[in-house]
């Protein structure tokens, strides 16, 4: 849905997705002109993309139990960003605790259940 298009992986290794945004992208422009921000629930949207891939299969999101965003992700200003992955089988879900960052800047955390 967004990959490939809104957002690249760069490349990827234990569980560490290295992305670049589309600063041209559609959303951007709607969201908001002249001081571009990535909505919540795109950020969310990529982790779900980024779940398929780490899985190696189809997953859905069944609940997010904690989302907290500590800075505005401008992608003039943040071009690159890392989304880390830390999951954990329960049952037939998978749990993951996320953090989308760049260096030392945090820009949110969630804690979500796929199927």
């Amino acid at each position: 849905m967004l990959k490939d298009s809104f957002f690249f992986i760069q490349n990827h290794e234990q569980g560490v997705y290295r992305i670049r945004l589309n600063v041209d992208h559609d959303i951007f422009k709607g969201h908001f002109p002249e001081n571009p921000v990535t909505p919540g629930v795109v950020m969310i949207q990529m982790l779900t993309e980024l779940m398929n891939i780490h899985c190696e299969k189809g997953v859905r999101l069944i609940s997010v139990s904690s989302c907290k965003f500590s800075k505005t992700l401008n992608p003039f200003e943040f071009p690159f960003v890392n989304f880390i992955l830390k999951t954990s089988a329960a049952d037939e879900n998978v749990q993951v605790s996320a953090q989308v960052a760049e260096e030392d800047v945090l820009f949110c955390k969630i804690a979500a259940v796929y199927k």
